[in-house]
């Protein structure tokens, strides 16, 4: 079964001076020859999608866009090859003769390991880095200190995220948390106050990893510390592991729906380890999953949870159920749920009426006028279809 894979590329561009004088074709939506909607680039060039093209239903009832790969492919070598169609260019910006003379002396280029709008330190100096290059801090003494304080702190914390996410030890992670961490952040509190404190926020807020900082202080509505975060003394972030192998079909649904977001009996056969055996997963999930009638396509398509099918207009598709078992007995098992829940929606509809207008409440006006008697039991029937 081919993997679907999402590859996003970001290409780092400098922020415009002035509004575009003609707005390029690209940033408009088009349709595809199948009605799907897209970004006009990729209508015009279907060449630079890679693979196909196509729709699914996500786990909120839309059908939305999607690109399944193309079998037997491999994404970095269809890569390699769109990238080379790819046409543009580059102007340099032009400042003017007073903005070089003044950034002389006061800029340099930009760190590739400087997150961009941040501060960084360099040779004793504060800088902050925005796009391409970084321009040297006018600031106080205290404010200095204060920066160099948070960006030691953000150093490791960008360090202990990273143990985390690539699952280091959790000796390595204990002596980074407990202990570069504390120990760290102990000497800036002593010196500086609370990272949240108003002087730390004007010093550091335009920092891009400000409110990152921030979080390693739990704060009551006065802007006092109650505690540290939890990040101080154990883990808190854990690597993705996907799950491979389960033991039941309840566990492969239940994976089916939080990974692929619909009943996806492919996916679960293989994670039971039977693939494309289908028979076992419907017997044991009778009730649990329908096939939809209204659904093309295979055995192993079409089908959803009971919360899906046995809601709606379960009437329309009682009808639709009982023509489709008249020719399939397989969706005999259909009408007779939805039977039943349309039994049980019509047992609440007659109490909550029940409820909204007791028998004791009708009463009779002698001076109302009146009409030709009303059936009752036509009025109900027509209500309860």
């Amino acid at each position: 079964m081919p993997v679907r894979m999402w590859c996003r590329i970001s290409f780092s561009l400098q922020k415009r001076d002035h509004p575009i004088d003609i707005e390029p074709d690209w940033v408009h939506l088009g349709l595809t020859s199948e009605g799907i909607t897209l970004n006009s680039y990729f209508v015009d060039h279907p060449e630079m999608v890679l693979g196909e093209i196509t729709t699914e239903s996500t786990q909120y009832g839309k059908e939305e866009c999607t690109v399944i790969p193309i079998p037997d492919e491999d994404l970095g070598d269809q890569l390699h090859e769109v990238v080379q169609h790819i046409g543009g260019h580059y102007e340099a910006q032009e400042l003017a003769p007073e903005e070089e003379l003044s950034l002389q002396g006061e800029t340099i280029p930009a760190d590739p390991n400087v997150k961009n709008f941040s501060y960084a330190v360099v040779d004793g100096d504060v800088y902050f880095r925005e796009n391409s290059i970084m321009r040297k801090a006018d600031l106080s003494a205290t404010a200095t200190g204060r920066i160099n304080g948070m960006v030691e702190l953000r150093t490791i914390v960008q360090e202990l995220i990273d143990y985390q996410l690539n699952d280091y030890p959790e000796d390595a992670i204990a002596q980074k948390n407990s202990g570069e961490l504390n120990v760290a952040y102990d000497r800036f509190s002593d010196q500086y106050g609370l990272i949240n404190s108003r002087a730390n926020a004007q010093a550091f807020s335009e920092d891009s990893s400000y409110y990152l900082l921030c979080s390693l202080e739990n704060v009551d509505e006065n802007g006092r510390l109650e505690s540290k975060a939890d990040m101080f003394t154990k883990r808190t972030i854990r690597p993705e592991r996907a799950v491979t192998s389960v033991d039941t079909p309840a566990e492969a649904l239940a994976i089916s729906i939080g990974e692929r977001g619909r009943v996806d009996l492919p996916y679960m056969s293989e994670l039971l380890g039977t693939p494309g055996e289908y028979e076992k997963i419907q017997q044991e999930l009778h009730g649990v999953i329908f096939k939809d009638p209204m659904t093309q396509g295979g055995e192993e398509t079409g089908w959803v949870t009971a919360d899906e099918y046995l809601s709606g207009n379960v009437r329309e598709k009682l009808r639709v159920a009982e023509l489709a078992a008249a020719s399939d007995p397989a969706f005999a098992v259909n009408a007779e749920y939805l039977r039943r829940r349309h039994s049980q929606k019509t047992w609440m509809l007659r109490r909550l009426m029940c409820a909204l207008v007791p028998h004791g409440s009708i009463g009779i006006i002698s001076s109302s006028l009146w009409k030709k008697p009303l059936n009752r039991r036509s009025i109900c029937a027509e209500i309860l279809k």
